[in-house]
C-alpha cells in the first residue's frame, strides 16, 4: 500500500493569527517535539506556519521578545508555506517539492484535506516513509532474489536429471 501524507503528519492543534507571540512562545517551550505550528482562519483554512527556529531566532534578537511578546503570530509567520493535499502520495509529493521547493520542505509543510487543516508534517516523517519504503523494497528484492535462486537451482537439478538419463 502506497502511503499518503495523512499517514505522516502529526495532529498539531492549530493557532489563530491573532494569537500572541508570548502563548506561541510558552507553547513551543511546553511542546519540544513541535517542529511547527500551523496558523489557520476561522474555517480551518491554513494562513501560515511557524517554524520552531525562526520564531525562536525572532524572540532572541535585539528587542525580539519586547516586540513580538504582545502582537499577534501573523507578524513572524511564514504566510506562503508549502501546502499540500493529504491523499497525496508521498513519493509523488517528495518528487515534486525536492524539484519545485526543495529549501521549503526543511520548514515543515502544511496537510490540508479539502482545503482545510489536517495537520503538520516534516522532514523527519518524510524521511521515517521514504526509509520504510526503501526497507519493503529492499526486502522485496530478497525475496525476489531467493526465489529465484531457487528455480535456477531446481532448474538445473532437472537439466542433470535429463542428462542422466540420455548419457544411460
Amino acid at each position: 500500500m502506497t502511503a499518503v501524507l495523512l499517514d505522516l503528519i502529526q495532529p498539531i492543534a492549530p493557532i489563530s493569527p491573532q494569537t500572541l507571540g508570548q502563548d506561541v512562545y510558552d507553547r513551543f517551550q511546553a511542546e519540544p517535539e513541535t517542529l511547527a505550528i500551523a496558523v489557520v482562519d476561522d474555517d480551518g483554512r491554513p494562513m501560515g506556519l511557524v517554524e520552531r527556529n525562526a520564531f525562536f531566532v525572532a524572540m532572541a534578537a535585539h528587542y525580539g521578545r519586547a516586540l513580538y511578546a504582545l502582537r499577534p503570530i501573523c507578524l513572524l509567520m511564514n504566510e506562503a508555506p508549502l501546502v499540500a493535499e493529504g491523499h497525496t502520495p508521498v513519493g509523488a509529493f517528495c518528487g515534486e517539492v525536492l524539484a519545485e521547493r526543495s529549501h521549503e520542505v526543511m520548514k515543515g509543510f502544511v496537510v490540508v484535506t479539502g482545503g482545510r487543516y489536517a495537520g503538520v508534517g516534516s522532514t523527519l516523517s518524510l524521511l521515517h516513509a521514504t526509509s520504510d519504503a526503501n526497507r519493503a523494497h529492499a526486502e522485496e528484492m530478497t525475496r525476489l532474489a531467493e526465489t529465484l535462486n531457487q528455480a535456477r537451482q531446481e532448474a538445473q537439478s532437472a537439466l542433470a536429471a535429463k542428462s542422466q538419463f540420455l548419457a544411460v
